[in-house]
């Protein structure tokens, strides 16, 4: 999940081990699982309007299991500045396609109260991260990149 509030910014990505190797994997797009709680976004710090960006949520949630561990990650980020606008107006998440599964379950920006939906499967790239090329020892890296679209300073 990656949400956008307020010019924060948010992400919460589900992680699960033993994925099904594909050709040209994807991320699933998918609710948020029940298990996971939510957790208040709190207003920024006005000692850190200064800098570029504020995070104001670091959510990690973990649900072990007896054959795999699922991580819910999410945070909020709130760009202060346009430096900060350009460094969180890209999510980008590394991704080991040999290891786990990827699930994204949002990306919102909440702008005057108004939440808008900024998940955009087309916009989504896969690159290849491959440290093993040259020995064609592939080991499934990728980086996943989301451009999130209309993100501006001031939206709350």
């Amino acid at each position: 999940m990656v949400r956008l509030f307020g010019g924060s910014m948010a992400a919460a990505v589900l992680m699960v081990p033993d994925a099904v190797q594909a050709a040209d994997p994807a991320p699933s797009i998918k609710p948020a699982p029940a298990w996971v709680v939510p957790v208040k976004v709190p207003t920024p710090n006005p000692k850190l309007l200064g800098l570029p960006a504020q995070i104001l949520v670091l959510n990690v949630q973990e649900r072990l299991g007896t054959d795999k561990t699922v991580t819910y990650l999410e945070y909020v980020a709130q760009p202060q500045t346009v430096t900060g606008l350009q460094g969180i107006g890209t999510v980008a998440m590394p991704w080991n396609v040999e290891r786990t599964d990827l699930e994204i379950h949002k990306i919102e920006i909440n702008r005057a109260g108004k939440v808008i939906d900024a998940l955009n499967p087309a916009g989504m790239m896969v690159l290849r991260q491959e440290t093993n090329l040259d020995k064609a020892m592939l080991d499934g890296g990728r980086t996943v990149v989301l451009p999130v679209k209309g993100l501006q300073l001031g939206d709350r």
